[in-house]
């Protein structure tokens, strides 16, 4: 105490700053070290949150691409055959190419037709499937088996049918040539007739999902996500892809250790140390999907940067007051009697208030330092109505920074342009998760409308643009369909249509702006749209749209429809890319809707053709009755025939030949008689073996040939060179035309009778054969 009492007024007065400044300065900072650690685990809860909803929007909108991917496949197969087999065809197995191959997170495909044959059989668990692809480093795979639970899941499928939904299988590691990918399967039913005839199913790829959680979303080294499916198998944690695939509850760890603690807390991070989190559950409305994402942030990791900013801020403050503390030093000094009013301004400035010292316009260090003080105040003010403004919201408040190196202006103008910076951010975020969301119930309630429609192509297409139109908020729509037999493009359905001038219904490849837009396949937008192009009418009047968008429809990368859309002021990006969007789904549906119209036409064709060919059948089954009498007949004629034909082939000689003279045929008899077979004459003329009898037979052919029969005894020789008298007959033989074609001739052996009677006429045997040579 003593040493207090022998020093100066001066100097105590000099201790006594110092004392109050450094108490100052210790005391701001660990009031704000202390309200930002009672603040911080809120704020990281709040951002735990953020995050894990951000994450969760993501993953739900992946999952769905994939679901959505398999449907649209499924819609798009075209299945042969019947309830006793089904098959597709070689185009279909193209497609699935096309579908493989163009898609770079389907990773295998596969078709199951005729379930009940297949699965009552037992095939060890081993699947069969109808078609299968596998894709892999070194190409595209045909025909592959596989052991996985497709079997256990097949027999939900049937259950599916109401509630237009695919069953999402655990994720499982697939291996590949090179690399091994995480995957889910996802698989949707196949019906025809309302009969379970197979299924599809894709393995789909989670790489983008492992994308999702490791992109950073604020600057920490400690931020964690942990995305865990319905088994709690780990689809995917921040930083650690190795630990994909393996089920949470058989690992140890950290993240092992956060899931028991949450579990054991009903969902509740307050008595971690060092991180708060948050929870969540992902479900999607086209599976039965029931994932579960958790996201762990350090307490201090929001609020590292302020602390550092306020630090900053204290340190500029004490530099400026310690500037001040000597200036008021060396004033004391100087001036010691006006001490009294700078220490008590020095004490309100110490404590965060202004402080107001009368102006001294001397250029002493007195009034200069009254004068700095003064200016202290001013600008502790301004940077306390500054931080309030910006406090408040108001980003654009700025401090006039009045030097290069005013670390303080700076410093709060650098607070207002990073807090601005995140607002934006979070702004940004809103907007993409509100479109996000829009999409999908623009997706949800279109796909609704072409699954209430009736099967035909009118009533989905009135169905899809009448959607479209309302949750658009477009004034009016029409959607234009292909003809390929007339090759023209014909409006099939519109909604809220006014008077149209001259309204054409259909257009020309190339012709008008739907022409156009066919011709191009690309959309056309237009801002600036003549007044007699379109109306609008409503009760109130009518008028011009100020915005069309002609969007053309794809299937299976070929134009079969355009949609036209009109808005009275332009619409967001989004809203366009939605229509966009859904133009390979409205684009198979069209074409499915064709489809089963043609084929109800061809039903109803085959209806009537089994008609006629049943009538014709009965017709057919009277005629074969009386064909049967008729050939019961003709039996018993062939019989008679047949044995009249023996008698007379054991009795007379026959050989039937052309009218030309050309030898078809003869008996056995003949060759017996006149040793001439079959293959000796066959193809001869008859007139190169009767030697000097060809005048004769000539003149026979020749009343045979006018349908006059000849009968007369004839001189004829053996193969040997001996004669024969034969009486014979020459008979003509008619076609079924009634036209004459053969000469029969039939003939008995006279010879020996012909001698006979010469010997009874007197007539010598030697004289009669040598006068005949």
């Amino acid at each position: 105490m003593k040493f207090f009492e022998n020093i100066s007024g001066k100097r105590k007065l000099f201790l006594l700053v110092i004392t109050v400044f450094a108490v100052s300065i210790i005391a701001a900072a660990s009031y704000a070290a202390i309200s930002i650690f009672n603040s911080s685990k809120q704020i990281s809860e709040n951002t735990a949150q953020i995050i894990n909803d951000n994450y969760a929007n993501h993953i739900a909108a992946e999952i769905e691409k994939g679901v959505s991917l398999t449907k649209t496949i499924s819609n798009s197969i075209v299945i042969k055959g019947n309830q006793e087999n089904y098959f597709i065809s070689k185009d279909q197995e193209n497609v699935f190419y096309n579908h493989i191959d163009n898609n770079e997170l389907i990773t295998d495909l596969f078709l199951i037709l005729n379930p009940s044959l297949k699965f009552e059989q037992n095939y060890d668990s081993l699947i069969v499937y109808e078609f299968s692809l596998h894709k892999s480093n070194t190409g595209i795979s045909k025909n592959i088996y596989d052991e996985r639970n497709f079997i256990t899941d097949f027999s939900k499928l049937k259950k599916l049918k109401a509630e237009q939904k695919v069953i999402v299988s655990e994720p499982v590691w697939l291996k590949f040539t090179k690399e091994n990918k995480l995957v889910i399967l996802i698989v949707s039913p196949l019906f025809q007739n309302e009969s379970l005839i197979g299924a599809l199913g894709i393995n789909y790829s989670l790489d983008n999902i492992s994308k999702i959680v490791n992109i950073p979303l604020i600057q920490t080294g400690n931020t964690k996500s942990i995305v865990l499916s319905d088994k709690k198998v780990i689809v995917s944690v921040t930083g650690k892809k190795r630990m994909a695939g393996k089920n949470i509850l058989n690992i140890e760890g950290e993240e092992h250790d956060i899931y028991n603690h949450i579990i054991s807390n009903n969902y509740n991070f307050s008595n971690l140390d060092e991180f708060t989190g948050a929870y969540k559950s992902i479900s999607i409305e086209q599976a039965d999907l029931k994932w579960d994402i958790i996201t762990t942030v350090p307490y201090n990791a929001i609020i590292r940067n302020l602390i550092r900013n306020i630090y900053v801020s204290i340190i500029i403050a004490s530099l400026i007051m310690l500037a001040g503390l000597f200036v008021m030093i060396y004033f004391i000094r100087r001036s010691f009697s006006p001490f009294d009013i700078i220490i008590e301004a020095a004490r309100k400035i110490s404590l965060g208030e202004p402080a107001e010292l009368p102006s001294n316009n001397s250029k002493n260090e007195f009034g200069k330092l009254i004068n700095s003080i003064n200016s202290i105040s001013d600008n502790l003010k301004e940077a306390s109505v500054v931080s309030s403004e910006i406090a408040s919201g108001n980003f654009e408040s700025k401090l006039k920074v009045k030097s290069e190196n005013d670390m303080l202006s700076s410093s709060i103008n650098q607070i207002a342009v990073t807090m601005k910076s995140s607002y934006e951010e979070n702004i940004k975020q809103e907007q993409s998760t509100f479109q996000q969301l829009w999409m999908r119930r623009g997706r949800f309630e279109v796909s609704e409308a072409e699954r209430k429609s009736k099967n035909n192509i009118h009533d989905i297409s009135f169905n899809i643009i009448r959607v479209l139109v309302k949750f658009t908020e477009a004034v009016l729509g029409g959607i234009y369909l292909y003809n390929k037999d007339e090759n023209i493009i014909e409006l099939i359905a519109a909604y809220a249509y006014g008077n149209r001038k001259q309204m054409k219904r259909e257009f020309k490849p190339g012709v008008g702006l739907v022409g156009a837009c066919f011709i191009e396949k690309k959309k056309i937008v237009l801002d600036k749209i003549s007044e007699d192009y379109i109306k609008v009418s409503s009760g109130l009047g009518s008028g011009t749209p100020g915005y069309l968008a002609l969007i053309p429809v794809f299937f299976q990368e070929k134009i079969n429809s355009v949609i036209e859309i009109a808005f009275i002021k332009k619409p967001d990006d989004y809203v366009i890319e939605l229509i966009e969007q859904l133009g390979d789904n409205i684009g198979a549906w069209i074409d499915a809707s064709i489809t089963n119209t043609k084929t109800a036409k061809l039903l109803s064709v085959s209806k009537e053709q089994t008609k006629e060919l049943a009538e014709k059948e009965h017709e057919l089954n009277t005629k074969v009755e009386e064909l049967q009498n008729i050939q019961a007949e003709i039996a018993v004629q062939n019989v008679e025939y047949k044995s009249m034909m023996n008698a007379i082939n054991h009795t007379v000689m026959t050989v039937v030949y052309t009218l030309e003279g050309i030898i078809i045929n003869s008996n056995d008899i003949y060759e017996k008689i006149m040793g001439f077979s079959i293959e000796d004459i066959k193809g001869i003329n008859v007139l190169d073996i009767v030697k000097d009898q060809k005048e004769d037979l000539s003149k026979i052919i020749i009343q045979v040939g006018k349908g006059i029969p000849v009968k007369r005894q004839v001189k004829r020789y053996t193969k040997n060179g001996d004669e024969k008298w034969l009486s014979a007959t020459y008979t003509p033989y008619y076609d079924k035309d009634e036209n004459i074609t053969r000469v029969l001739f039939f003939a008995f052996d006279i010879t020996e009778m012909k001698l006979e009677l010469d010997k009874l006429k007197g007539t010598p045997k030697n004289s009669f054969l040598s006068k005949n040579k």
